[in-house]
């Protein structure tokens, strides 16, 4: 299994080091930007919902920057899924993103997109993006999440070369996409709770207490299909087979938990113990 540049998945750029810099040069960050991120009077946030660490899989992949599920096909050409955005309060300077993604896991190729909850400077920021790597990440510039906020997302090849990626916030009743042209292995879809790196140094995850993905699709060859049950990471690839990934840090100390796949839905649960640093 591929690893993204620095690590698995790892971004090239960081976003918490494109916010200082947008911060102090916006002019500089005309092609970033993130809407709003402070409740505002237009509607009330939902209340987030959150689950405990009651079904751990009995096996898991592990990673020290990232945990959920994957499939490892070729032909991939669609992936979405939905989710309530995480709220996150601690600790300081930190940052979490959930999202799906096609590539990656046998190739430096990944096309992803998610939201983002990050903590910088004693302010939390949502926020909805997308990213092809090795470009930068992009934000949705028509999306203005709010904690708890229901989103999809779904990232489909159109063709070989061309791809459309949607986000729709059912809470704000607001939709954005974007199409896409980049070169794809094709060879995998994910669903994933990650820590970013920023120029090859790990962040230090958000406690986003936990996040549950549901109506996870894909497709292959043609066929949509929903994973249905788990395989280990050294299983060959056959269908409906999805491997689960454990976040631990340098020391082995489980950070996110991933629940039992059940139904085209499953959980993370940050279990991280309170007053360890991580890394």
């Amino acid at each position: 299994m591929n690893r993204r540049r620095a690590g698995w998945f790892n971004r090239q750029m960081g976003i918490i080091a494109i916010l200082v810099l947008c911060a102090t040069a916006f002019a500089a960050c005309s092609n970033f930007t993130i809407g709003p991120v402070t409740f505002g009077a237009q509607r009330t946030p939902r209340q987030v919902v959150t689950v405990g660490d009651t079904d751990p899989v009995p096996f898991a992949a592990r990673s020290q920057n990232w945990a959920g599920y994957f499939v490892r096909e070729n032909n991939t050409t669609t992936v979405s899924a939905t989710w309530q955005v995480p709220l996150v309060a601690r600790p300081a300077d930190s940052d979490s993103s959930t999202w799906i993604g096609i590539g990656g896991v046998k190739n430096d190729s990944l096309i992803q997109a998610g939201t983002d909850q990050l903590i910088q400077k004693g302010k939390v920021y949502y926020y909805a993006w997308y990213e092809l790597l090795p470009a930068l990440p992009q934000t949705f510039k028509h999306i203005s999440l709010l904690p708890g906020d229901i989103v999809t997302f779904a990232i489909t090849a159109t063709s070989q070369s061309n791809w459309n990626i949607t986000v729709f916030d059912h809470d704000a009743n607001a939709h954005d996409a974007q199409t896409v042209t980049y070169q794809s292995c094709q060879c995998s879809a994910e669903w994933i709770e990650e820590a970013p790196s920023i120029q090859q140094q790990q962040v230090q995850l958000a406690d986003f207490t936990s996040v549950t993905f549901q109506d996870i699709t894909t497709t292959r060859n043609g066929s949509a299909f929903t994973p249905t049950r788990l395989c280990q990471l050294q299983a060959a690839p056959d269908p409906n087979c999805a491997v689960p990934v454990r976040m631990v840090d340098t020391k082995g100390t489980t950070m996110v938990e991933p629940q039992v796949l059940s139904n085209g839905s499953f959980s993370l649960v940050y279990v991280f113990p309170q007053g360890a640093t991580g890394g």
